[in-house]
This record gives C-alpha cells, structure tokens and sequence, in this order.
C-alpha cells in the first residue's frame, strides 16, 4: 500500500520508502476484526424533503467538498433531489504550507501485489447502515466517481431501497459481485482515462452481462475527456438523474 500511496503523494522520499517497505514485509502481523462504533462525516444539498435521495461518492485523495465543486452544475440543475455526499472513512492528511489539508480514501488497494489492504466491506456496511437507519423512505440513486465508483455498487448492495448505481471513470469489480443485482447498473468512461484502463473496465461490464442477464447493465462511451469528469459526462449524469 505504500507504493500506491506514493503514486498519489511525493512527498515520501525514496529512502523512507524502502525503509517502510523492509518494515511492512519483514514484520508478521495478525489482523483480528472487531465489531465497534465508527462514523461518517457528510454534508447535504438540495432538497432533503424529497423522496429522492442521491449519495455522492469521491474519489481517492478527495474529500466531499471536491467532489461536490467538480459537479457543481450537476448539483444545481438536480436542486430539486436530496445530495449526500460523505467524506471517505480513512484520511489521507497532508502538511501543506503549515496546514494540514484533510482528503480521504475509502479503501486501500495495492496495485503491485494485486491485493486490497483494507477492502470494500467496512465502507459499503457504514455507507448501508447511513442510509438505512437516517433515510429509510428515500429511493436512492448512488454516484460514484473513480475509486468511489469501484464502491458504489457494493454499497448498492446494502441499501435496502437502492435504485439505480452509477460509476464514473471506474472498473466495477465484477470477481467481487457476491449479492443480487437488483438494481440499475450505469457505467460512464472515457476511452483516453489514464488511471483506469478503459478495455479492462468494459470486461467487467462484459462479465457482469453474463453473471446477471435479467439485470439492467448499461455502459457509455465518451471519446472525449481523461479521468476528470468531462462536460459530456456531466450531461450524461444529467440525462440518468432526470429519465
């Protein structure tokens, strides 16, 4: 995991690196789960009287402010729905110019040894019990961006009145599908991403077709655009949030 942290942060120096390395694969730890008390830290939008809501997931090293600025058209224009938009539950702090900025990761992926450090369980459970303790009523659309799209169908998976998933510039896992899906399943990506590859993401739609042929799976294409969330993509969200 540290590897994959020092994609995303420079900050680490080489020798620190190898010197944490040696620690973490030298050391024989146990790892024992516990049940406990944990939170989440959310913010909402729009209009928390709707029957409507849409839970709003971030992608890795982003914090719900971001994700809610990236898609601020999309927020306004969908005014009329109920916007919650969590924090991830593992913060990623960083020291810049004497402050500390806060973003967070939902779960820990070590891209070199092909293996989660920390998987999808616990944030699809807290984000499942959020939802279903403090808005039972509500139909819920879930919008997962990146590492938040990787997510968002296992959280799907444990909301009791979920309708619909959508994924942006992401790969659903389609090896970890253990649960009916008895949702919407949307898929946006752009074939230029630099960070997903897109060929592979389209397998996993592929393998999902097979795995549940009676569901509703639909992928869309844009030849426009990178990882960022394009103009396109955002209309296209506009589109599902509106049919």
């Amino acid at each position: 995991i540290v590897k994959f942290l020092f994609q995303v942060d420079y900050s680490f120096s080489s020798l620190y690196l190898k010197r944490y390395n040696n620690i973490m694969n030298t050391t024989k730890l146990k790892r024992q789960e516990f049940r406990t008390n944990f939170f989440i830290d959310y913010q909402e939008e729009g209009n928390n009287q709707s029957s409507k809501a849409i839970l709003l997931l971030h992608g890795y090293g982003q914090n719900s402010d971001i994700i809610k600025s990236e898609l601020d058209s999309v927020v306004k224009k969908n005014e009329d729905l109920h916007w919650i938009i969590p924090n991830g539950i593992f913060p990623i702090p960083k020291v810049r110019n004497g402050n500390i900025l806060y973003r967070f990761a939902w779960y820990f992926y070590n891209s070199y040894e092909n293996r989660y450090f920390i998987d999808f369980k616990i944030p699809s459970s807290l984000l499942g019990n959020l939802i279903n303790n403090n808005f039972p009523n509500k139909e819920i659309t879930i919008l997962g961006y990146s590492q938040g799209g990787y997510l968002a169908p296992f959280v799907g998976g444990k909301i009791d009145n979920i309708e619909h998933v959508i994924g942006i510039n992401c790969n659903f896992r389609s090896d970890f599908f253990d649960f009916p899906l008895d949702y919407s399943l949307t898929h946006l990506h752009a074939v230029d991403d630099p960070l997903v590859e897109y060929d592979n993401a389209c397998k996993s739609i592929e393998l999902l077709n097979e795995k549940y042929p009676q569901a509703n799976i639909n992928h869309v294409k844009f030849d426009k655009g990178g990882h960022d969330m394009s103009e396109e993509i955002k209309d296209q969200i506009n589109l599902l949030l509106t049919s």
